[in-house]
């Protein structure tokens, strides 16, 4: 084995260990801390609210499917692969169905803090939680994306796909978890739901993912720089607003707020949108998912140059 190969696999597993760690560690909080109600001064412990059980169940039934995953994937030679999980493509599913329990578990305890701060008084412990789980879903993409070496399906976290769309890949599937911190407003569901969308179509290389997809990250873009302006506009009440959720700031940060979580992720977006406007990368696009009239022309050439071969022979 190389060195790289090590090391490879070395972050590999350190990567799944350290998810399922986390997740098994979610089931106990999620059962065991106190649930802080916004609409009065009472605590509940998790075990005694539906929220708590179904966050800890969710966290379990994610904690297996990283597991398997791990387990089939990557530790067992191939020998002793049988039954259900023999086939790759069974692998792959289980790794797709997790990374969609995985966005359900973001969105459920986003939906927590319409009635209840998890863990602490202040909603920051559960933002650190939800930006740390939407990390894990591009990781697990990758591995699924890369699991077949030989396979003809090309995703866009696969190894050949350009690095434009990889990067482009993982930054929506990372806002797609870390929106839904602002899930309580409407608009930052319809707007999480769109850049889920894109991810979808993107990961998948679809025929319209490399339109459809600049055209989310610029309605982000915009949608970002709006909601910036806003905050800036009335620095006070967005203090305010953060002091009802148990979150004490100063002007100053109140100010760096929407700088780091709107600007600056909005000048990300529209990098990325603007570097999809490749030539070559969308002539790339083209060659992997060809449309129906270029399938025929190929056919039609390849049925040419037997003909042609065969007069030759004669």
């Amino acid at each position: 084995m190389s060195t790289k190969e090590f090391f490879s696999q070395l972050i590999r597993y350190m990567f799944f260990v350290i998810s399922i760690l986390g997740e098994f560690t979610l089931v106990v909080f999620f059962l065991v801390f106190d649930y802080y109600s916004f609409e009065s001064a009472d605590a509940f412990p998790g075990y005694s609210l539906a929220f708590g059980w179904v966050l800890a169940i969710i966290s379990f039934l994610i904690g297996i499917g990283l597991f398997l995953f791990l387990l089939y994937a990557f530790i067992l030679p191939e020998s002793k692969k049988k039954g259900y999980f023999s086939e790759n493509k069974n692998i792959t599913n289980i790794g797709l169905l997790t990374v969609f329990i995985i966005f359900i578990q973001i969105i459920l305890v986003a939906v927590t803090l319409f009635f209840y701060s998890p863990l602490a008084r202040s909603v920051a412990y559960t933002f650190v939680i939800i930006i740390l789980i939407s990390c894990i879903s591009p990781f697990m993409l990758y591995y699924v994306a890369n699991l077949d070496p030989e396979s003809e399906k090309i995703f866009s976290l696969s190894k050949v796909t350009p690095l434009r769309i990889k990067l482009t890949t993982i930054w929506l599937l990372f806002l797609t978890g870390v929106i839904q911190i602002f899930s309580t407003n409407w608009t930052f569901l319809v707007v999480g739901l769109f850049i889920l969308l894109a991810s979808y179509f993107l990961f998948f290389l679809t025929r319209y993912a490399i339109v459809l997809t600049p055209i989310v990250l610029i309605i982000h873009f915009a949608f970002s720089v709006l909601m910036a302006v806003i905050s800036l506009l009335d620095v006070e009440k967005l203090v305010s607003d953060f002091e009802v959720n148990g979150v004490i700031l100063t002007e100053l940060q109140a100010i760096l707020f929407p700088v780091f979580i709107f600007i600056i992720p909005a000048i990300i977006s529209v990098l990325l949108a603007q570097s999809l406007f490749r030539k070559r990368l969308l002539n790339w696009v083209k060659e992997i998912q060809p449309v129906e009239e270029m399938e025929i022309q190929k056919y039609y050439e390849e049925e040419n140059e037997e003909i042609e071969d065969e007069e030759d022979e004669e």
